[in-house]
């Protein structure tokens, strides 16, 4: 499978902005159904969070790494059923080791998701390798508008042409250099409590990802 990451980023940026009156929509009677109170406040519309990017330090590893050695012949990579790398034949010349260890998400410290740094770092390929990134079915969040984002070596999250197969839960990159990389969703809702009694109320935000240029 190619990826073509202009149609890909196009309809990624086209179902990003849909679902912010998505959102918009349904969470406000979200909000007017928790709270009991007659004399509630009025209600702010929910607002994405735009911004630039910030520096981000580098993810921590939070477990065992795996790994294996590959020639130009080309071959595959699993870590667990969650991330895939597969390496076609010409991409190295020769035997070369790769890895995939699961780090500390700095891109969203919030999400119980990790991180994955890809070795070896600082290789360029001669061929684009793809990286596959799977989900569980019982993943909160839009599936059309989550992506993938790398590290750069400024500490930065860069968005990354992502294609989407749903039916595979599965979120595939192409790509000549290794580094840290994280699958994430570009908007989000979330909530300050998870539960509230009654004639209270329970704040949500419409969020989306600061990161750096979407590279193509």
């Amino acid at each position: 499978m190619r990826v073509n990451p202009d149609t890909c980023l196009k309809k990624q940026l086209m179902n990003a902005y849909k679902l912010i009156a998505y959102l918009f929509i349904c969470g406000v009677p979200l909000l007017l159904a928790i709270s009991c109170r007659k004399d509630a406040p009025s209600l702010d519309e929910p607002r994405p969070v735009f911004g630039d990017p910030v520096t981000k330090p580098k993810g921590q590893p939070v477990g065992d790494a795996v790994s294996t050695v590959i020639d130009a012949r080309g071959g595959t990579l699993w870590f667990h059923g969650a991330v895939r790398l597969e390496i076609p034949p010409g991409a190295v010349e020769q035997l070369t080791a790769f890895g995939i260890q699961p780090i500390t998400n700095t891109l969203d410290e919030a999400s119980p998701y990790p991180a994955f740094r890809l070795t070896p770092e600082g290789t360029h390929f001669k061929k684009p390798i793809q990286v596959s990134f799977l989900y569980e079915p019982e993943t909160g969040g839009h599936p059309q508008t989550r992506m993938v984002a790398f590290q750069n070596d400024k500490g930065i999250w860069c968005g990354v042409s992502t294609a989407l197969d749903e039916t595979q839960r599965q979120l595939t990159v192409e790509t000549t250099h290794f580094s840290d990389w994280v699958w994430f969703d570009l908007l989000s809702l979330r909530k300050d409590r998870e539960s509230v009694g009654a004639g209270g109320t329970v704040s949500l935000k419409l969020l989306q990802q600061q990161i750096g240029e979407m590279h193509i």
